[in-house]
């Protein structure tokens, strides 16, 4: 017999959870489930790329590689490679700074 598995958003409330195993499933979260769509929604993928945002966005980088890819798609920056990755990250803030300051002058 194979197990029963429902793929759920997590947290799953103890109500929902009782609910489920009374159903025979074994609950696991929907980021696992391998028939779930490789294309997520665009909450989950995009956080609006502006000053109060950059932070979170930076942080998110996980090394100097996605640093200088972000810089290159987003601020077309070209970022020396000797540059260390604090650098960078000041770079892509004052143009950040610098495009918000010409959008809002239009």
């Amino acid at each position: 017999m194979t197990e029963k598995i429902k793929y759920v958003k997590h947290p799953v409330s103890a109500e929902e959870k009782k609910k489920l195993r009374g159903q025979g499933y074994k609950i696991l979260d929907e980021r696992f489930d391998p028939d779930r769509k490789e294309a997520k929604t665009k909450q989950e993928t995009e956080i609006e790329l502006n000053l109060e945002n950059l932070p979170k966005i930076l942080k998110g980088l996980k090394n100097k590689d996605e640093v200088v890819a972000f810089a290159k798609d987003n601020y077309e920056l070209e970022p020396d490679e000797s540059m260390t990755r604090k650098e960078m990250e000041a770079a892509i803030a004052d143009k950040a700074l610098e495009v918000e300051l010409e959008s809002g002058a239009e």
